[in-house]
């Protein structure tokens, strides 16, 4: 069973070891230059928590944390931020959760970023219904590959 939940504070040291231990894929809003440095990841994240802009919620799979989807808006453009554990990206779980929470996430367009070497998150995101957006249309300088949209 999938749930997605409000992201507590709570929820971010498992989030934060998924990130860490190469087990979560995505491009996940957590500062990854310093693992040891839970304090700072944990201090941006509650400030995050508090922002009308940030829109989190934890995916669970049978009660087990397995990744979170996040809203941010920035420059006045929402993105869609991702982690999730690789376990669960080559079945229709990810789609699942990602199907969610686009019907709770009501701001469009949306973007996400992806970089070229996750084929199957490609999938996913193509069939709920993301389109490719020329990467000058969102950013002139990222070090992703592509640039997806959401404008339904």
């Amino acid at each position: 069973m999938i749930e997605l939940r409000a992201t507590s504070f709570h929820d971010l040291e498992t989030l934060l070891a998924l990130q860490i231990q190469g087990a979560g894929k995505g491009n996940c809003l957590f500062p990854i230059d310093d693992p040891s440095n839970k304090n700072d990841c944990f201090k941006r994240w509650n400030s995050l928590l508090l922002d009308s802009d940030f829109h989190a919620k934890t995916i669970f799979y049978h009660q087990q944390i397995i990744g979170c989807l996040m809203k941010l808006i920035r420059e006045e453009k929402a993105e869609l931020f991702y982690l999730l554990d690789h376990n669960f990206s080559k079945n229709q779980i990810a789609k699942k959760a990602l199907d969610i929470f686009l019907q709770i996430e009501h701001v469009r367009p949306i973007y996400i970023r992806m970089n070229g070497k996750n084929e199957k998150l490609f999938k996913i995101i193509k069939t709920c219904g993301f389109q490719k957006v020329p990467i000058g249309e969102y950013v002139s300088n990222t070090i992703l590959d592509h640039f997806y949209c959401l404008k339904r």
